[in-house]
């Protein structure tokens, strides 16, 4: 006969429903699989199965593997890969029979294996939110839900979301169709009580903290009872109520130590020293530290360090030993920094993993949509090629007409483009020919009537030619157009240009003499001349070098 567990003969699980089963098996999933031996574990869950089998069974069936996959994530960690094949097989035998409940659990102990083995925490809470989907709409549900709830919660009060892990509490406490659990009922109320404490809301704290407290005693479980009374007193320190915090934080330390609970103990005696501190009552500080000192060692927790060496180090600085004072002070620094950097570094890991989580999730849908239009494409071949040909037909009239449509719009843009450039070529040569006729009528008038400056017609003639600023703008818009990016390459190439300076290159790229040039720009030729000179050494042009060579290297 096999070593069975009492609490599960495997002929009383046979064709049971859910809600018989979960409570036959609720203490293998909740304790045995901790504590039993593994060889024990083992035969028992192969037990099940053969009985599942033999009976037909394949709820049964299931329940064996869904059995198997919680002992490998739970006793497996040293064994990764066997753990992880173990969860593999059975998440395919899961597609081939397809059970809720299993797959909810499934989820579950994935999210439970992501939080504590591997540390990829956002993968955890993805699984996690996966089961509570799956539980929230089976009819038993409720009976997996709290598990599932309370390590979301615990999780979201590791990263101190304390605003979720008391939603997570809560919503577990208000499952409907199952009384709360003695151990939900005490644990889950004081880890609320918990929550509103590092919020700072202390009024809400002491509700749960007290409602722990009241269920602990109907039930005669003086642990809870302790539990409740130190936190209650910690609740009372925070507010400066020293007396009162006392006796509760002592009955707490005086049942811990009872009980060999040395995180507990350590936890009030720190407090209380606390307070003997606050109170200088320095004799009574130091019997109250060497207890904490005691029960912190014995709790192996390296986060009791944190509270009990800033007290050490007051207590010593209040003696007037400045020694033992500045190495537990020095000690205080390093645990609080060390303790900082971990939280920070998880905090950064969880972060990377949203991201890469959403990532993964992108890729994986893109895939999926890939997969999806893919049988859409297939379907669409072997069930409907006659629609599918008409409507290729159809898109490629549409597309056709799109690109004619396309392409005329296009031609149309060229062939006013080209017009553009066209006419403002045309207005170009004729601002460079109108600039040479009024020069050369401009000679002819000189020849005829010197160079007097009371003949008006002269002074007229000699002012319509120089361009000006507003003229300027419009001349700059046809040349632009004909002569595109020219100007912009002259102002990197030389960016120190004057405006004379770029008008003048302007002028000549369109061939003007240097007589038309000083009468467009209404300067003397010597000046268009000493343009040239300084144009050329900026440029680094010999001075033998043509006007077209000085344009031409731009």
């Amino acid at each position: 006969m096999l070593a069975i567990p009492a609490f599960a003969q495997v002929d009383s699980l046979v064709h049971r429903t859910y809600r018989e089963r979960w409570q036959l098996l609720h203490n293998f999933y909740s304790d045995y699989v901790m504590t039993a031996d593994s060889a024990q574990t083992i035969r028992f869950i192969d037990s099940v199965y053969a009985a599942g089998e033999k009976a037909g069974d394949e709820a049964l069936v299931t329940e064996a593997g869904s059995m198997k996959v919680y002992f490998a994530y739970t006793r497996m960690r040293h064994n990764r890969a066997s753990a992880e094949t173990i969860y593999k097989e059975f998440a395919k035998y899961l597609t081939q029979h397809p059970d809720d409940d299993a797959l909810a659990r499934l989820e579950n102990v994935q999210g439970y294996w992501n939080c504590e083995v591997t540390q990829n925490f956002e993968l955890a809470f993805e699984h996690w939110d996966k089961a509570l989907d799956i539980l929230r709409r089976l009819p038993d549900a409720y009976l997996d839900i709290r598990v599932t709830l309370l390590e979301v919660s615990d999780v979201h009060y590791a990263f101190a979301d304390y605003a979720e892990s008391i939603r997570a509490i809560k919503e577990a406490l208000a499952v409907i169709n199952l009384p709360p659990s003695e151990l939900l009922l005490k644990q889950g109320n004081n880890n609320i009580g918990l929550c509103y404490q590092q919020l700072g809301q202390y009024d809400s704290s002491d509700i749960y903290f007290r409602r722990t407290y009241h269920e602990a005693d109907s039930m005669h479980d003086d642990n809870w009872e302790a539990i409740a009374s130190g936190n209650l007193g910690n609740n009372l320190f925070l507010r400066g109520r020293y007396d009162e915090a006392i006796p509760l934080l002592q009955l707490d330390v005086n049942k811990s130590v009872a009980r060999s609970d040395w995180a507990c103990a350590s936890g009030s005696q720190t407090i209380l020293a606390d307070i003997m501190l606050r109170k200088n009552n320095l004799a009574q500080a130091n019997i109250e530290l060497g207890h904490a000192r005691e029960y912190v060692y014995r709790s192996t927790q390296y986060k009791r360090f944190k509270p009990l060496y800033p007290l050490l180090s007051k207590y010593y600085a209040a003696i007037g030993n400045a020694k033992l004072a500045t190495m537990y002070l020095d000690s205080s620094i390093f645990v609080s920094d060390s303790l900082g950097r971990k939280f920070n570094a998880m905090l950064l890991l969880k972060a990377q993993q949203k991201i890469d989580l959403e990532k993964r999730e992108a890729a994986i849908a893109e895939i999926e949509d890939q997969k999806r239009l893919k049988i859409i494409e297939r379907n669409i071949v072997v069930v409907i090629v006659i629609v599918l040909l008409v409507t290729s037909l159809y898109i490629y009239r549409i597309q056709r007409r799109k690109h004619l449509h396309r392409q005329e719009l296009l031609n149309l843009q060229l062939k006013q483009r080209e017009t553009e450039l066209d006419l403002a070529t045309v207005q170009l040569d004729n601002f460079a020919r109108n600039i040479s006729e009024k020069n050369n009528l401009l000679e002819t008038f000189r020849h005829q009537f010197g160079e007097s400056s009371n003949n008006t017609m002269l002074v007229q003639l000699q002012q319509s030619t120089i361009l000006t600023d507003s003229e300027w703008e419009k001349f700059r818009d046809m040349f632009e157009k004909v002569h595109e990016g020219y100007l912009n390459r002259l102002k990197e190439k030389l960016p120190g240009l004057s405006p004379s300076e770029i008008r003048y290159m302007a002028l000549a790229k369109l061939h003007l003499s240097t007589k038309e040039m000083a009468a467009t720009l209404g300067v003397s030729k010597e000046a268009i001349r000493v343009t040239t000179h300084r144009l050329r050494r900026k440029l680094s042009l010999s001075e033998e070098g043509s006007l077209e060579e000085l344009v031409n290297s731009i």
